[in-house]
C-alpha cells in the first residue's frame, strides 16, 4: 500500500502538521488523520535528537512503523533547518519496505544448522551418576 505523508508548518508558525494519506486507487488518496504539534517542542526534540524526536512524533493515535516514523523525522528536520519552507512530503510503499527489510533480515541471519544436529542429545548420563544425583536430593531435604 502506498502512503504519503504532508508536513506542514500552520500559518501562524506555531504548530507543526502531519497528515497521512493512503492510495485507495492509483493516484487517489484519502486522508487517514491529521496530527496537529507545538512547534516549540518537536524544535526542541529535533535539538535532542533522531530518536527523540521519532519519540514526539509518534502519539496513542499516529504510531507508524519505525521505519516510516524515522524518513518522517528526516523530513521534520530538514523543514525545521529551511526556514524558506513551509512543507514537505514524504511518499512510501510498504511493498518495497517489506521487500528491504526482507533482504536485510536475510543478510542477517547465519547459514543454517543442520535441524537434525540440533536436536541431538548430547546428554549421555551413567546410570551411577543419576542414582547418585538422587541420593544427593534427598540428603538436601532432610
Amino acid at each position: 500500500m502506498k502512503q504519503k505523508y504532508i508536513i506542514e508548518k500552520d500559518d501562524n508558525k506555531t504548530d507543526l502538521v502531519i497528515r497521512e494519506f493512503s492510495e485507495l486507487e492509483k493516484a487517489e488518496y484519502s486522508l487517514l488523520i491529521e496530527q496537529t504539534y507545538k512547534l516549540a517542542d518537536i524544535k526542541k526534540a529535533a535539538a535532542e535528537g533522531t530518536e527523540a524526536l521519532m519519540t514526539a512524533i509518534r502519539t496513542s493515535d499516529f504510531f507508524p512503523p519505525h521505519s516510516i516514523t524515522e524518513k518522517i523525522a528526516v523530513a521534520v528536520t530538514a523543514l525545521l533547518s529551511d526556514s524558506g519552507q513551509d512543507s514537505i512530503e514524504v511518499a512510501v510503499d510498504d511493498a518495497k519496505i517489506l521487500k528491504e527489510e526482507e533482504a536485510g533480515l536475510e543478510e542477517e541471519l547465519e547459514p543454517e544448522e543442520d535441524i537434525d544436529e540440533l536436536l541431538e542429545d548430547d546428554f549421555s548420563f551413567d546410570a551411577g551418576e543419576e542414582e547418585a544425583d538422587k541420593d544427593e536430593g534427598e540428603e538436601d531435604a532432610e
